[in-house]
């Protein structure tokens, strides 16, 4: 099944495929008056329509992990905040919360979010980019989270290797 992901994500993953990303690329592209627009416009059908985890039923039989805060592969809280040390954590993150978890839930970094730099989004790119093959191969729904002003990026049921 392919995953579903938020228009702006699902849009920004599209613009910068691969996995060699450039700072410049990121910066040039953002200085473009139309392709923000178009970026904007993803971030406004996300929020109006996209069906996000906080809109599906509890799942009481399942262990869903959220994670917010110092577990969240796309902050800086709890960990350093050079790209090193995020790109070496969102391996760990995917390698580890996964193999627990029915689901796990992290924070959309575009779409609830008003003002980021450009080395924020560039590092938000990086971070998915790693994660790409698990948001591709699993389902990714993107709830909001209401105390951090920023959705919930992606939930990935993951299925026993039975």
């Amino acid at each position: 099944m392919v995953a579903e992901l938020p228009p702006a994500i699902a849009f920004m993953l599209s613009e910068f495929p691969g996995t060699k990303l450039a700072l410049s690329h990121v910066h040039k592209r953002l200085n473009d008056a139309s392709f923000v627009r178009h970026f904007f416009d993803q971030c406004l059908a996300g929020i109006g329509t996209f069906k996000y985890a906080d809109r599906l039923e509890e799942r009481v039989d399942k262990f869903d992990v959220y994670a917010g805060h110092s577990l969240d592969p796309l902050s800086p809280d709890g960990k350093c905040r050079m790209l090193g040390c995020k790109i070496a954590y969102a391996h760990q993150f995917a390698r580890t919360a996964c193999l627990y978890a029915d689901r796990v839930v992290i924070p959309d970094p575009f779409s609830f979010t008003v003002e980021l730099t450009d080395q924020e989004i560039f590092e938000s790119l990086v971070v998915l980019t790693i994660l790409r093959p698990l948001l591709e191969s699993k389902y990714a729904i993107a709830p909001d989270w209401p105390y951090r002003y920023r959705s919930l990026l992606s939930i990935y049921p993951i299925t026993s290797p039975d």
